[in-house]
């Protein structure tokens, strides 16, 4: 495409308009500041396989790091027990979530997705049997803010593990601070 003699004014205007339509204009409300970080205290029951009478008792710490006023980033970490055929097993789980959260007043129910690890600490575990096996899960859950600090959360996770052929359910509550 041939310039004219006054084209080459037409590449800053565009370049000023398209700015003009990144930049929030002066007198735009302001983006609300994000919520500090939070910890949660959860705990709860699981289900080894729906199809499974193995179920066990869980508890651990969560950290939410807000991303945005509706994405939260969770770091967290579980303790994990249960009776499977008279002995008792334990494991450790850690995992990272994205939860999209909707936010209304006081209620907040969110979506996600997790990716984690659980490791196998069995002193009795057989040397065919992996110590760590990778976890992928999807949540959905309500958190309830009681104050400006204070909140409680409900929630089920479900976390597939050992190539997608064993699932774990888990349905908890906790309580949250935020800093």
């Amino acid at each position: 495409m041939r310039v004219g003699s006054g084209g080459w004014r037409v590449v800053p205007a565009v370049a000023v308009l398209a700015l003009g339509m990144v930049m929030p204009a002066h007198g735009h409300a302001q983006d609300e500041l994000l919520p500090g970080p939070g910890i949660a205290l959860v705990g709860g029951v699981y289900e080894l396989n729906t199809d499974s009478t193995d179920t066990g008792t869980f508890f651990g710490l969560r950290l939410d790091f807000p991303l945005a006023s509706w994405a939260v980033l969770e770091a967290g970490v579980e303790h994990a027990g249960y009776d499977r055929a008279g002995v008792s097993e334990a494991r450790w789980v850690t995992d990272f979530a994205v939860r999209a959260e909707w936010r209304s007043g006081r209620v907040h129910p969110y979506l996600g997705g997790s990716l984690g690890a659980v490791f196998d600490l069995d002193d009795e575990r057989l040397a065919s049997e992996d110590f760590v096996a990778a976890l992928y899960g999807g949540l959905a859950g309500v958190r309830f803010d009681l104050t400006d600090r204070i909140g409680v959360r409900v929630e089920a996770r479900a976390r597939w593990f050992d190539g997608l052929e064993d699932r774990v359910t888990l349905y908890g509550a906790g309580l949250r601070w935020r800093f």
